[in-house]
């Protein structure tokens, strides 16, 4: 999709959520994807300059070596760090 600007990923054990967006933040493209999947969807539907963003504890979930993989094909991936917050009872 050559009008997507930016992708979120949000990873879990088993399915992880994407969400793609154009210029005018309308969106494109959102799917949910189990583990051996979801890097073959983004692959396929991103175009390289798009940003992809998604939690920092992604080399722990996905593994270095299918980061490696998804930072060639995508010219810029953002790594988010977890802001704990915090709960008033």
């Amino acid at each position: 999709m050559k009008n997507t600007i930016r992708v979120g990923v949000d990873l879990a054990k088993n399915v992880f959520h994407i969400h793609a967006v154009n210029e005018s933040e309308d969106i494109i493209w959102q799917g949910k994807y189990n583990r051996t999947n979801w890097m073959k969807a983004i692959v396929k539907r991103v175009p390289t300059t798009a940003v992809i963003g998604m939690e920092a504890v992604a080399l722990q979930i996905i593994g270095l070596e299918s980061f490696i993989y998804l930072s060639s094909k995508a010219c810029d991936i953002k790594l988010c760090p977890i802001v704990p917050t915090t709960h008033s009872k």
